[in-house]
């Protein structure tokens, strides 16, 4: 895995468009929420998420984001809602700016 720090410029911004695309993690690992590694999906976020659409809400570093979900969950007034997504989470649906 490469190394991830801070000083690595973000790849997104905030109001860049996500399409959460997160594969299903082996059956074996992080089980429950209490079983999950440090701001990664486990299989109950995979199943919550994969596959929605929102924009970025929130940059917290380079390389950690929240997403404000198109259906208005995850709003964006609520800070830190839970769930922070690194950038091999989603792909961007439309970059406004690009």
């Amino acid at each position: 895995m490469a190394n991830v720090n801070d000083d690595t410029a973000p790849q997104y911004s905030e109001g860049d468009r996500v399409r959460v695309n997160v594969p299903e993690p082996d059956p074996d690992e992080y089980a429950t929420p209490e079983e999950r590694v440090e701001y990664r999906l486990a299989r109950y976020d995979h199943e919550q998420f994969d596959g929605r659409t929102g924009t970025v809400a929130y940059v917290i570093n380079s390389f950690q984001y929240e997403v404000e979900f198109d259906d208005g969950s995850n709003p964006a007034d609520e800070p830190h809602f839970g769930v922070n997504f690194l950038e091999g989470d989603f792909e961007a649906v439309d970059r406004g700016d690009d």
